[in-house]
């Protein structure tokens, strides 16, 4: 029996330095630093396309960085498998950062990945005879929205509450739902990202409320971080800024190069809708012009947040912004 506990030691031993050796050489041989980002949701979404951009445009890899995505859920699972340390960067909702930092989780928000409110209104064609450019205009529609507490939703109760909207009913919809709902006559108005706003065009129908120039900034998604991975690892938190950054600024001097990298990573769209929604999200500025982030799109989300009853008007928001280091 000790003979066979001092085998199997021996073995044990011998195979924890295979690996050790193993990892050491593939360090080593690329030279790059692995990190996992926790994403928003169960596949890839086209509105987080700059975080696309710089994995497959080689932004990451230019600034010493293998990125590892991993599908987290909703955006509060999000956020906790940042402060789990389980991932080291977090693409999703950044006002829990701000709701998580008032329970206790110690974590910043330290780059924009999408700068405005990323929903199309699309309408059957006929339906309005202009563009809806006053939120007043909204008055009396039945108007569809990804469920509560969804930003959409947030943002619409918002809209109607801010501006004395009588008769809007918001129809609260599973996303991938809204279409559905606009062909069947059961909304008016149906809210939606991209490339679904442009699969809506391509079959007859149109945009008739553009919620991102209407509304203006708005930090929808940012990339969060836990303070003691930033503490600890202050020249990496650096490189994926830096590397955001240059995706995002990539994205709008280089569109035909961008929109091949979303095809790449959409390869069941059309390519034609896939330029559609591309070029409105650049043109639209859903896509930052940088991956700093805008204090108006940050006031404006927690603004958002903080008639929801998600955060505390008490509480400093401008403390969770990380600030980079020269």
């Amino acid at each position: 029996m000790k003979i066979l506990k001092l085998i199997t030691g021996t073995l044990l031993v011998f195979a924890l330095m295979v690996i050790s050796f193993s990892c050491a050489n593939q360090k080593k041989e690329n030279g790059l630093k692995k990190v996992t980002v926790a994403h928003w949701g169960h596949s890839k979404i086209l509105i987080y396309l700059p975080l696309y951009v710089a994995m497959d445009g080689g932004f990451f890899k230019k600034n010493g960085l293998e990125v590892n995505i991993k599908y987290s859920g909703n955006d509060d699972q999000v956020y906790a498998t940042v402060l789990s340390g389980s991932a080291q960067f977090g693409v999703g909702d950044p006002a829990f950062t701000v709701i998580a930092g008032e329970r206790g989780g110690k974590g910043k928000i330290i780059a924009t990945l999408v700068g405005r409110l990323a929903n199309w209104g699309v309408a059957k064609k006929g339906k309005f005879i202009n563009n809806i450019t006053n939120y007043s205009e909204l008055t009396g529609l039945r108007i569809s929205s990804f469920p509560f507490p969804s930003t959409t939703y947030t943002v619409l109760k918002e809209i109607i509450k801010q501006n004395n909207l009588s008769n809007v009913k918001i129809i609260q919809t599973p996303f991938g739902n809204e279409l559905a709902l606009l062909q069947r006559g059961d909304v008016d108005l149906a809210m939606m990202l991209e490339p679904n706003a442009s699969i809506a065009v391509s079959q007859g129908n149109v945009v008739v409320f553009d919620l991102a120039k209407l509304f203006g900034p708005y930090l929808l998604t940012g990339v969060t971080c836990s303070d003691k991975f930033i503490n600890e690892n202050p020249k990496t938190v650096n490189k994926f800024y830096t590397a955001i950054d240059e995706a995002i600024k990539f994205s709008h001097s280089n569109p035909d190069s961008t929109i091949k990298i979303a095809q790449m990573n959409f390869p069941d769209v059309k390519k034609n809708i896939i330029k559609n929604a591309v070029n409105r999200m650049v043109a639209d500025k859903v896509i930052p012009e940088s991956a700093k982030i805008d204090s108006v799109a940050f006031q404006n989300l927690i603004k958002t947040r903080i008639i929801a009853g998600d955060i505390s008007s008490k509480t400093n928001p401008m403390k969770y912004i990380w600030n980079k280091k020269k």
